[in-house]
């Protein structure tokens, strides 16, 4: 915790010696915008800018393979993110609360979605999930602006309440490779009037 609370804080440089950003180091800086997370880091902890409600843009030029619980819960303004193909899944709350993002790249490496990542990510329009296996238990519910999600054969669980309110998703197809589908994965999916599976 840092640099807890630093409300004035508007933008940081993090030098190239860096390899792990700690657990909430910027644990409720709303005043900070822009960061970008260099080369050299490798891991960045749970809840690192929790609550940075500021925050509009995050450049990770890393070879970051970890990324923690909650990393940038409730960034209500954060707009754009690119997860680096070094990363290997996407942790639980990662998302959650974003409303604001609109647009996230998510690799090939990828393959798990934690539960609640993307939770409440009103303004998410589209998703593809490339290589994903998992997708953990309420992982876009509430996503009300979700209109489209790509999903690929490699996947085989989606969880709970996965899609719970995605109000606003009118089409989608289900891999054959999918065993195991969750209770209410599309419950309250209002405009929901095509599954293919």
């Amino acid at each position: 915790s840092a640099f807890y609370n630093c409300r004035g804080l508007r933008g940081l440089t993090i030098p190239s010696s860096v390899t792990i950003i700690g657990p909430a180091v910027f644990d409720g800086c709303v005043g900070l915008r822009d960061i970008t997370i260099p080369p050299s880091v490798l891991e960045i902890g749970s809840f690192t800018f929790n609550g940075c409600s500021g925050l509009t843009n995050v450049a990770i030029l890393s070879s970051v393979q970890y990324i923690g619980e909650g990393v940038f819960f409730g960034c209500r303004s954060l707009r754009n993110v690119v997860i680096p193909a070094s990363a290997e899944f996407i942790s639980s709350s990662a998302f959650q609360g974003c409303s604001g993002l609109t647009n996230i790249v998510v690799p090939a490496s990828v393959t798990w979605i934690g539960t609640s990542a993307f939770y409440g990510c009103s303004s998410l329009k589209n998703i593809a999930l490339p290589a994903v296996v998992s997708i953990g238990p309420a992982s876009f519910q509430s996503c009300t602006g979700l209109t489209e999600i790509y999903m690929a054969s490699t996947l085989r669980t989606i969880g709970t309440n996965a899609f719970y309110g995605c109000s606003s998703l009118g089409n989608i197809v289900i891999p054959t490779g999918v065993t195991s589908l969750g209770s209410c994965v599309f419950y309250e999916c209002l405009k929901l009037s095509n599954v293919t599976i």
